[in-house]
């Protein structure tokens, strides 16, 4: 993520970055997936194996064969 004079604004350390949504962008560490906030800190830690952009105030990931939706605390949601 960069602004338009080319400064970094969030500084790449990340194998796979999604568009934020909701403020939060989906991240890849290593294999595991989490999320990232707009300052570019970890806001849910890469523990998933699958991970979507939150809708709603909620996001899909699935964790092992166990699909679920968290909350934009990382918490399991209805």
């Amino acid at each position: 993520f960069i602004d338009k004079t080319g400064t970094f604004l969030i500084k790449p350390q990340f194998e796979y970055v999604s568009w934020f949504a909701e403020n939060q962008a989906v991240v890849r560490v290593g294999k595991k997936w989490g999320y990232i906030n707009v300052t570019g800190n970890i806001s849910i830690t890469p523990e998933y194996d699958e991970a979507y952009n939150f809708f709603k105030g909620q996001a899909r990931v699935r964790k092992g064969e166990e699909w679920l939706y968290i909350d934009a605390m990382g918490k399991r949601a209805l």
